[in-house]
């Protein structure tokens, strides 16, 4: 398996290529790795976070952006204050949750 913060730098680069699919692709193997940091930061957490930022289409960042904030409610990850609620109010905004 390649290291959650690996996936994400290839999908930097990819994006910085214009490859999307290829970057979505490797967004979406760091998002399913749990205990792994990037900055303080769950890796899993910031992956999912960059595939709204990069998502395809306005309902597919709607369901990201809803299943994130669903999953930032639930307590999934331990979150400092103000990363929570930055994440929290970003979700909210993308899924246009009230």
């Amino acid at each position: 398996m390649v290291p959650a913060d690996a996936s994400i730098r290839e999908a930097r680069s990819l994006l910085r290529l214009g490859q999307t699919d290829a970057a979505r692709d490797a967004l979406a193997r760091a998002a399913t790795v749990d205990d792994v940091s990037i900055d303080g930061a769950p890796a899993n957490l910031f992956a999912r976070w960059m595939e709204c930022a990069y998502a395809s289409g306005q309902d597919e960042l709607r369901t990201r952006a809803a299943s994130l904030h669903a999953d930032l409610l639930a307590g999934r990850w331990h979150l400092s204050r103000q990363v929570f609620y930055a994440n929290l109010e970003d979700a909210e905004r993308r899924a246009a949750c009230d």
